[in-house]
């Protein structure tokens, strides 16, 4: 909705925004195996990681990014290496804060992020695994992972057949795709 930002053609399927605060723009551009910022209306943009790969700070289709608003704590679901990453230092430096797997601190190919900087907690919309995962003391050495919703494929409230996206509401709120 901003007037400063140029419009662009894309496939759909190929760029998530992640996280629009002030003027700093997260996109997880996903078949290009990257994460971009823009800290000035979209006139000029740089990459934030490693590029593509599997080494730590490097993606393979992320689909999700969600940062602080200093913007030196970095969330990135980094979907197809079935991982989360971390930076506490702007995209510098990262660590893997959940691995493959069906455990609480693992994830299946997950997608969206959300963060509540106030409390520290990361909200990972785990997709494979039919979950929401929530992660307190999220940018911490220790972040602890629990089952916020899900688990288990089901209509009924509270369960999730792949869920895509997860949002913290101003109030607190919290809302799955």
């Amino acid at each position: 909705g901003s007037t400063n930002f140029n419009g662009s053609n894309s496939n759909s399927v190929n760029v998530f925004v992640g996280a629009v605060d002030r003027n700093t723009l997260y996109v997880a551009d996903t078949l290009n195996n990257r994460i971009q910022r823009s800290t000035n209306n979209g006139q000029s943009w740089q990459f934030v990681g490693n590029g593509p790969g599997l080494g730590l700070g490097q993606f393979n289709a992320p689909k999700g990014v969600v940062a602080n608003f200093s913007d030196t704590i970095i969330f990135v679901s980094d979907t197809a290496n079935n991982r989360v990453q971390r930076s506490t230092n702007g995209g510098l430096n990262w660590v893997v804060i959940a691995n493959a797997g069906v455990s609480t601190n693992q994830v299946n190919q997950p997608s969206g992020l959300a963060y509540d900087e106030g409390t520290d907690k990361l909200y990972i919309a785990d997709t494979m695994n039919n979950r929401v995962l929530l992660v307190n003391a999220a940018s911490t050495t220790t972040p602890v992972f629990t089952i916020f919703a899900g688990a288990t494929v089901g209509v009924v409230i509270g369960k999730f057949s792949r869920p895509q996206s997860v949002a913290i509401s101003a109030a607190g709120a919290v809302c799955v795709a």
